[in-house]
């Protein structure tokens, strides 16, 4: 948040930009070339395409299909919450961050997965980047960017990445975190101490904010 706050400070324009159901829609074989170019053992090879394949599958379950509609085509989808997913899911979009950085030149840029902003001083290098980026994504990850989000927007104005609202001002919970907080205190205080103490004890990072 801190690294956010300072390019809200030190920039002009943001253009908060996110990938349309990024987990499913990672492409297996893709992923794997990445993987591949530097590990070379084929028995780790091998155990990792078991891993992938097996995490592929959840996808095609009846309760997924039923959630999040059906798989995408071909060999595609990272399981969520697993140490190799998270891992992945980072690796496959490695490239982007070059691309951004060193090939559009863009002066402020930060990404937690799927979810990234780009800052700068210049509304229509931003603009220019965001239809490159959504390009770079379509012809080398199979991806597409998430139509209800790559607003161009002045950074004086306040903005909410991974659950807090920032603004030059500084950092504070969001709306929503601070409405879902609420939810699940209630939930825990109806079921006793033991489980209130646990639901304050894993939002005490929020908490500590005003």
């Amino acid at each position: 948040m801190l690294a956010y706050l300072a390019a809200l400070r030190r920039h002009a324009w943001r253009c908060h930009l996110d990938i349309a159901a990024y987990f499913p829609s990672v492409d297996l074989t893709r992923l794997e070339s990445l993987l591949f170019r530097r590990l070379r053992d084929p028995h780790t090879r091998a155990l990792v395409t078991q891993l992938l394949d097996a995490g592929a599958r959840v996808y095609r379950s009846t309760q997924a299909r039923a959630i999040l509609g059906p798989p995408r085509p071909g060999r595609r989808g990272l399981a969520l919450g697993s140490y190799l997913s998270q891992w992945c899911g980072n690796l496959y979009l490695d490239a982007l961050d070059h691309q951004i950085k060193r090939g559009l030149t863009i002066p402020g840029y930060l990404r937690f997965m799927d979810d990234f902003v780009l800052f700068g001083d210049d509304r229509g290098q931003l603009s220019d980047a965001r239809a490159a980026v959504a390009d770079w994504l379509a012809r080398e990850r199979g991806l597409t960017l998430n139509p209800r989000h790559g607003q161009l927007q002045p950074a004086r104005e306040p903005g909410v990445f991974l659950g807090y609202r920032v603004s030059r001002s500084g950092v504070s919970a969001s709306r929503k975190l601070r409405r879902r907080l609420k939810e699940r205190v209630r939930t825990a205080t109806r079921q006793g101490d033991g489980a209130l103490l646990r639901c304050l004890e894993s939002y005490r990072g929020i908490l500590l904010f005003p």
